[in-house]
């Protein structure tokens, strides 16, 4: 994991000082695995039941590759601080309430850089079926680059509007609870694929 910090570095120093930066596919991934890294050691100090599995931490340190499942996204703060946020969460079926999948969301902030981490398990019993998770409504296309699966040759950092700690649409609370409805629970549609 040394490695993994050294390699960071170079590109995550000058955006937690709050530099303009590009970063093309490896950058990317690279913020991904550093988030997706962070996101395991907090779900393993946490006293509840893990989330990643055993396998899943071991292919991340070994080859570096990322839970199947999983996305990252990275913005940025207005101010200089530190935050770690995380919660599992489980999707039932709307017809018979069985679970179909079970997920976790983690978000850190560190200095002026904000990420966020998003792993979905599908339940083998439900692989057939499509389930589309949406997230509450805020401005993520201007305050978020998707850093996993990269979908972008490059994209450059800061995004157009930044987190700050003013109540408003551009809360960091709100991208804290992204994920979650007022009352807690997760926004989620599961949908049968198509024949």
């Amino acid at each position: 994991m040394s490695r993994l910090e050294k390699k960071v570095s170079r590109y995550l120093g000058p955006m937690l000082d709050d530099m303009a930066i590009p970063l093309d596919k490896d950058y990317q991934k690279g913020l991904a695995e550093w988030a997706v890294k962070t996101a395991m050691v907090i779900d393993a100090v946490e006293l509840s039941d893990r989330y990643y599995t055993q396998a899943e931490c071991y292919a991340l340190k070994a080859n570096r590759t990322l839970p199947q499942g999983t996305s990252a996204v990275v913005g940025r703060f207005t101010g200089h601080s530190l935050d770690a946020d995380s919660n599992t969460f489980t999707i039932l079926s709307p017809v018979n309430g069985v679970a179909v999948a079970s997920g976790h969301v983690f978000t850190v902030m560190v200095g002026h850089v904000v990420m966020q981490v998003k792993s979905l398990r599908i339940a083998r019993h439900a692989r057939s079926m499509h389930i589309k998770m949406e997230s509450n409504p805020g401005p993520w296309a201007s305050s978020l680059l998707h850093v996993w699966p990269n979908e972008y040759k490059r994209v450059d950092w800061p995004p157009p509007i930044s987190f700050s700690t003013l109540y408003g649409p551009n809360y960091y609370g709100n991208l804290r609870s992204r994920w979650k409805r007022d009352s807690g629970s997760t926004l989620m549609i599961p949908k049968p694929k198509p024949a």
